[in-house]
């Protein structure tokens, strides 16, 4: 379960990292763009947007996978992970 953790946590912040460059200020309820700014290492400055759109389906499919091995009651973490692929702010 600690490597599931982890990869969430991955999973949360790339797709942090691409709200951060492609979300809307409204939606989201804070600025954006601010990574940039802050001149921050992101998945985005360190390869590009492209890439991190792909490692999001990636590692939430790895994290689906290794929950589906588990074969015990995985239904929320499940739930979490398409959440957080799919989560607009």
């Amino acid at each position: 379960m600690f490597d599931i953790g982890l990869l969430i946590g991955s999973l949360f912040q790339i797709q942090d990292d691409i709200l951060d460059q492609e979300g809307n200020e409204e939606e989201m309820g804070k600025k954006v763009r601010k990574d940039k700014d802050l001149n921050k290492a992101t998945i985005i400055r360190l390869k590009d947007i492209n890439y991190a759109k792909k490692e999001v389906i990636k590692v939430g499919s790895k994290i689906k996978k290794k929950l589906l091995l588990i074969n015990k009651n995985t239904e929320k973490l499940i739930k979490l992970t398409n959440f957080l692929m799919h989560r607009t702010s």
